[in-house]
């Protein structure tokens, strides 16, 4: 019976800060929009819309599905959480390589902002593998500061671009770099969920089925 009453009160507790911090970067984000329709025209906001459009249409084919996996083989289980925390590293650096390289091909060819879109497709799912992660221990404070660091990181470079360094893309400026600090957060956090080096992650034996 007690131990019942602990998971349900651990469960409502997750619930609760994540309730928290998703309403609060929801707030960021739509005062990011008005900041982004107010003080831009509508042509440098409609760039800034087909930039994040780029990189939230693509990221959507390496998340859907992957969380419902991740939680139903690595929750609660050590061993397979290492596996899991592996595949995101490395996953990462292979999809880090090549977005980055079709980036800058794209960025020096046609589009600076579309090559931009095109290099934070990996940045974006760092943070968010590592979030997938990080829910497997039901780490409500872990995840909460996963979410919450890129969005305030948005709002404040954002503000910084457009309002005191009026930069003309300083809505994509601004997403981009803290797209860089949330992947460089999710990328950290992973030793710190696996509880192993990027060494031993690196070397981790994947199992045979």
């Amino acid at each position: 019976m007690r131990y019942g009453a602990a998971v349900i009160g651990r469960i409502v507790g997750y619930a609760a800060v994540m309730f928290g911090a998703s309403a609060f970067t929801g707030f960021l984000n739509f005062l990011i929009s008005v900041t982004g329709m107010v003080g831009r025209s509508k042509a440098t906001y409609g760039e800034y819309m087909t930039y994040v459009m780029v990189y939230s249409t693509a990221q959507s084919f390496f998340m859907y599905g992957i969380n419902g996996v991740v939680q139903k083989l690595a929750a609660g289980k050590d061993y397979e959480r290492q596996v899991f925390c592996a595949l995101a590293f490395r996953g990462f650096l292979a999809l880090f390589l090549v977005t980055t390289g079709l980036g800058l091909a794209v960025g020096v060819a046609w589009s600076p902002n579309i090559g931009l879109g095109i290099a934070g497709i990996s940045l974006i799912v760092m943070n968010t593998w590592s979030r997938y992660l990080v829910r497997t221990k039901l780490d409500a404070r872990a995840e909460a500061l996963l979410l919450g660091v890129p969005s305030i990181s948005t709002a404040l470079l954002q503000v910084l671009f457009v309002v005191l360094i009026p930069f003309e893309h300083g809505l994509i400026y601004g997403d981009f770099l803290a797209m860089v600090i949330a992947a460089v957060l999710g990328l950290v956090w992973l030793p710190r969920i696996a509880g192993l080096s990027f060494s031993e992650l690196w070397s981790l034996t994947m199992p045979a089925e």
